[in-house]
């Protein structure tokens, strides 16, 4: 049963609830006496819904603990529109939440006993699994990182960056016409990172959803068509400059064999550590 938190109440996890800087996280553990793995998660720009939350319980189910980071309540955001840029934390303001807060549980180890901070791991989803590819280039920390149909654009120089390839997962729908599954892919060709693409499969296909049926979005802006890669600053606002470049309209679709094979997939490099 889901409280009125989103918390899973048939779980015996204890939960501690974090404010530091600009950004909060929600911390899960299923054991406070042992050192356990630890996935953190971090949200799209629809914020914190049913994705984190399955993914926090499945943390926990299998004996690791769970981190869902705010990225937005503590800006004064509530969703992400690509044509209000200045209304939005930048990527790089979303990996920065995830190194605070490691910074912050390690500080006060003695309050978060129960983390292996050998045993670090990141998953992200959208313009969360950008993040994850920003932290794969900042931090050592993190030993592996997933990210679920990440942005590709705007392509910033870090993505070049990245420290262990092998680390690096990517999981991504070929039907993304959001984030654009071709510039997905020809950022891991270009990187040489690790690419797992599912067929038949839309943006935000590990998103479950009440009505499992595709959405069409018209006014949602992308940039798929874009020549690859774009350039643009970190500054999202600079986006607003190549509205030559636009296009509205993308899917958004629930898949639940695809988003239980990214799991299974994430769980088992986790538990590899």
């Amino acid at each position: 049963m889901i409280n009125d938190k989103g918390l899973n109440t048939n779980m015996q996890q204890k939960t501690n609830a974090i404010e530091i800087d600009r950004c909060s996280a929600i911390i899960s553990t299923p054991d406070r006496v042992s050192k356990l793995p630890t996935i953190i998660i971090v949200h799209g720009s629809g914020g914190i819904g049913s994705c984190e939350w399955e993914w926090h319980d499945l943390a926990l189910k299998n004996n690791f603990n769970a981190v869902i980071v705010d990225h937005f309540t503590k800006k004064g955001v509530r969703d992400w529109w690509w044509h209000e840029p200045e209304f939005n934390p930048s990527f790089y303001d979303m990996a920065n939440d995830v190194v605070n807060v490691i910074d912050h549980m390690y500080t006060n180890e003695a309050l978060f006993e129960f983390i292996d901070f050998d045993k670090l791991a990141v998953v992200g989803f959208s313009a969360g699994g950008t993040a994850s590819i920003l932290l794969s280039t900042m931090v050592n920390e993190i030993k592996v990182f997933g990210s679920v149909n990440p942005c590709i654009w705007p392509y910033l120089p870090e993505f070049d960056k990245v420290k262990n390839k092998d680390s690096l997962h990517l999981y991504c729908g070929d039907l993304d016409d959001w984030c654009s599954y071709d510039k997905q892919k020809l950022f891991s060709e270009r990187t040489g990172t690790h690419l797992h693409t599912y067929k038949n499969c839309h943006h935000g296909f590990t998103r479950p959803r009440t009505d499992p049926i595709g959405r069409k979005l018209p006014d949602t802006v992308t940039f798929r068509n874009c020549d690859f890669p774009i350039p643009y600053r970190y500054n999202m606002s600079n986006m607003i400059k190549f509205e030559d470049s636009w296009e509205k309209g993308v899917t958004v679709e629930y898949n639940a064999e695809a988003s239980k094979q990214v799991q299974e997939h994430f769980i088992n490099l986790v538990k590899s550590l």
